[in-house]
This record gives structure tokens, sequence and C-alpha cells, in this order.
């Protein structure tokens, strides 16, 4: 529902903002990578991704989730020549300290209260709002 939601509001916004296309879209090379964008660099890698941290434990997931960005500048970096600049390397200073302080906080085990979640009617989907 919200992907459908977003690519509606996102046409609606493009069509104020973007010029038309022309039929230069329908050619078969760019199709193709449509296609490969779609079912093989998103789909297939977003299932691949659920089934794999499925699999695994819920800090070890969070490790991983967490550093897909530092692995995404990297791999362009190395595989396509990109430049990380004085911005990228704060950011990855920044980014690992912070691990590093998660990282010591959860090697002590801390006692916390239960959490109880109550939903509202209208919060479950398809119900109307109040």
């Amino acid at each position: 529902m919200q992907f459908g939601v977003a690519g509606v509001l996102f046409i609606i916004g493009a069509l104020f903002t973007e010029p038309m296309p022309n039929a230069s879209w329908l050619a078969p090379s760019v199709v193709a990578s449509v296609l490969y964008l779609f079912l093989g660099a998103t789909m297939s890698a977003q299932i691949m991704q659920n089934i794999g941290l499925a699999h695994v434990p819920a800090s070890q997931a969070s490790i991983i989730m967490c550093t897909e960005s530092l692995f995404a500048v990297t791999f362009s970096a190395l595989f396509w020549g990109e430049t990380i600049m004085w911005s990228s390397l704060v950011g990855f200073c920044a980014d690992l300290r912070r691990r590093a302080d998660v990282g010591n906080q959860a090697d002590q085990t801390v006692a916390a209260p239960e959490l109880t979640i109550q939903l509202r009617p209208w919060m479950v989907m398809g119900s109307p709002l109040p």
C-alpha cells in the first residue's frame, strides 16, 4: 500500500516538474535495463536479503543492515572510481564511532521494563480514521 501511494504521488509530482518522455525509452536496451534493475537488483536482492536475515540473530542482522551504506560507498569507489569526499570520511568515522558505542552497550545486560503496545482501531489498516 505504501509503495502504491508513494508511486502515485511521485508520478503526479513528475507530471509538473519533469519533461514528458519520448519514445526512445521503449528501445530494447532501455527496457532490458529497467527490467534488470527491477527484477535483478531490486526485487531479487530484497528477497534474498530478507531470507538471509531470517537465519541470523537479531544483533547480527542489525549490524548487516547498518553497514549497507558503508559497503555501497566502498564498492562504488572500488568498482566505479567514484571519489570519496571529506564529508563521506567524516560520516564513516561518526558511523563507526556510533556502532562502537552501541556494541559496548550491547555487551552489558540491562533489565528493561516491559513494553506494551496498544493498537487503536484506527491504526489497523482498512479501519476508518477517528
